[in-house]
Order: C-alpha cells, then sequence, then structure tokens
C-alpha cells in the first residue's frame, strides 16, 4: 500500500454557477517534498537550483488545476483564459564566476598549505 502524496481540505465550496467563496488548503505528504529547513543556499556555483525539486513536486499543477476550476465555476463564460502559474527563483544579485576558482576551489586550501611549507621547514632548519 502506498502513502497518500496529497490531500486536499475544503473549508468552503460555492455552489456551481452562484458567487461564493472557495477555501481549500493543499496537504502533502512530508517525505514526498523536499526540506524547507534552510532558507537559502550558502554557497551555490552559480544560479541556486534548491528550488527546481519543490516546484516539480506537484504542488503548483493542484494549484493551477484547483485555481481554474474556481475561476471557470465562478462564470459561465469566462471571456479570458486566467494566467498559468509558473515559478521563477527569487531575484538574485549579479555575479561573474570566475572559471579557475570554480575549478581549482576545493584545492586552494591544500596549495596555501604547501607553498607554506618550505619556507617554514628552512626557517626551523
Amino acid at each position: 500500500r502506498a502513502p497518500i502524496w496529497a490531500a486536499i481540505a475544503f473549508e468552503s465550496i460555492p455552489e456551481p454557477g452562484k458567487a461564493g467563496e472557495l477555501k481549500f488548503s493543499l496537504r502533502f505528504n512530508n517525505s514526498k517534498l523536499p526540506s524547507t529547513s534552510r532558507l537559502y543556499d550558502r554557497f551555490p556555483e552559480g544560479r541556486s537550483t534548491l528550488y527546481d525539486s519543490y516546484y516539480s513536486s506537484g504542488f503548483l499543477s493542484l494549484q493551477v488545476a484547483l485555481d481554474e476550476y474556481a475561476l471557470y465555476s465562478q462564470t459561465d463564460n469566462y471571456p479570458t483564459p486566467p494566467p498559468l502559474a509558473y515559478g521563477l527563483p527569487f531575484p538574485i544579485s549579479a555575479y561573474e564566476t570566475n572559471e579557475f576558482f570554480a575549478f581549482a576551489g576545493n584545492m586552494i586550501g591544500l596549495i596555501v598549505v604547501f607553498s607554506f611549507l618550505i619556507p617554514v621547514s628552512t626557517t626551523l632548519r
């Protein structure tokens, strides 16, 4: 038996064709969604991709389906289709990537240690 992926909890549903308020909340299985305990990626290499798994989890598709139902059920002939919801990363400040440090960044500490190894050993001798 597979665990439940998501549930929709309706608080109020308007009658079809009549004005009313559609109130609902989306509930997801915690093991099926990515963790949101980290607010941001401290050391991204370029644009952070931490949000990708949240958007691909199915949250937006379920949200769009419910929003379209709410918009289309309020009027008989909706003149224009409602805008689609889509996700974009928050604005990030401009950055430049130094190819040398992106490639050799993990080795910088080792290079610094080796560069001081000979002068220190010569001084101590």
